[in-house]
């Protein structure tokens, strides 16, 4: 048990570095988004969208594939988790692991892509703000 929860951890680090990296991201953008120097801001922007890009068709496959792992999760009815429990059905039991954390790796990286999009569009609102604010000065002069 304790490899398979080492394995599932282990699984787990390098979404969540990411998702943490990506959530530090945005809160700095909300704190400090309007000091960042423009090209700086501009080259992430562009690097972030193009991600977002690559990533759009893994991440409709990766949604897919995890709403048909919960629906198959519904099908196991405590009932039946029970049943396998009394008789030691292992081999049940640990497929159902396996498809549990198969969608707990599916929904980090969803979760992922969520924040990646997040971080995106809190950018183009401040890039629209910075838009805004600049054609105003222009036209004050």
């Amino acid at each position: 048990m304790n490899r398979n929860l080492t394995q599932f951890a282990e699984d787990l680090r390098a979404p969540l570095e990411r998702l943490q990296s990506a959530m530090a991201r945005i809160t700095t953008l909300i704190s400090d988004g309007h000091r960042i120097a423009e090209p700086d801001f501009a080259r992430r922007l562009e690097q972030l969208e193009q991600e977002l890009a690559e990533n759009i068709e893994r991440a409709s496959v990766i949604e897919a594939e995890a709403r048909t792992r919960f629906a198959m999760l519904e099908t196991y009815s405590p009932e039946i988790v029970s049943k396998w429990t009394q008789r030691r059905q292992t081999a049940q039991l640990h497929a159902r692991a396996d498809l549990m954390e198969n969608s707990a790796v599916a929904a980090m990286e969803l979760a992922l892509f969520a924040v990646l999009e997040a971080e995106c569009a809190a950018m183009r609102v401040i890039s629209a703000r910075r838009n805004t604010v600049a054609v105003q000065i222009s036209r004050g002069k």
